[in-house]
């Protein structure tokens, strides 16, 4: 299972997204502000972050610029989930380091949709497997089911 840390300060929508992703075979940790997600991803060791910009405290672009300065962190992917919907503020996270941009409200399958493709590029994850007739062949691994 991946670990997935989510950063948003709004509580319903932190919680929605958790079950979303819970319900898809992740694991998921959720805080409400930058700081507590520093202190939180040595012991947790998110796969992938989700972030919101416009955060108390420490601001989602300041902490995408230290996780991303950061040896330990800085290949780990982070989407950004905002309501800034502007093109220069989408333009400005990519550039620094975010590796995908939802505007707020999105999809929950585009969210997991997006996040299952990072993680598969990331780990070079391919799926060889097909089923036929009630068996799963799995050519990666060369296994049947």
């Amino acid at each position: 299972m991946n670990n997935i840390l989510i950063i948003e300060d709004e509580n319903d929508l932190r919680e929605i997204i958790k079950y979303n992703l819970e319900n898809n075979d992740f694991t998921v940790q959720g805080v409400s502000n930058a700081n507590d997600a520093l202190i939180l991803m040595d012991d947790f060791q998110p796969d992938l972050i989700l972030l919101d910009l416009m955060l108390p405290g420490l601001k989602g672009e300041n902490f995408l610029s230290l996780v991303k300065k950061n040896f330990k962190y800085k290949a780990v992917p982070v989407v950004i989930i905002s309501a800034k919907n502007k093109e220069e503020d989408i333009v400005k996270a990519i550039e620094a380091g975010a590796d995908d941009y939802l505007v707020k409200p999105f999809s929950m399958k585009v969210l997991v949709a997006k996040i299952n493709a990072i993680i598969k590029r990331r780990t070079g994850e391919e799926d060889y497997s097909f089923e036929y007739e009630g068996l799963r062949v799995d050519e990666g691994n060369y296994k049947i089911f």
